[in-house]
């Protein structure tokens, strides 16, 4: 009886583990997604930036290479101005 016990016991310490490995390797993916998503739209941020203060190309163009809304290429004119 007292085997069993201490079976179970363990197993469920061991399940407890594995749960919270998983759970922290999926909030790790989670971060690393969220954060490579956050620099991808720097980069398209400053990139766009780059390209007004040129004066190079029209709003439409840089909201094509960068693949930014028109309207946040607009904002971002503002804010440079």
């Amino acid at each position: 009886m007292m085997t069993q016990l201490f079976d179970e016991e363990t197993m469920r310490k061991q399940y407890d583990i594995a749960s919270r490995r998983e759970s922290l390797e999926q909030g790790i993916k989670i971060g690393e997604e969220r954060g490579l998503k956050l620099g991808e739209e720097r980069t398209k941020l400053s990139l766009a930036s780059a390209l007004i203060t040129k004066g190079i190309m029209s709003l439409d163009e840089i909201s094509q290479i960068t693949g930014l809304p028109l309207e946040k290429i607009k904002t971002l004119t503002m804010s440079i101005s």
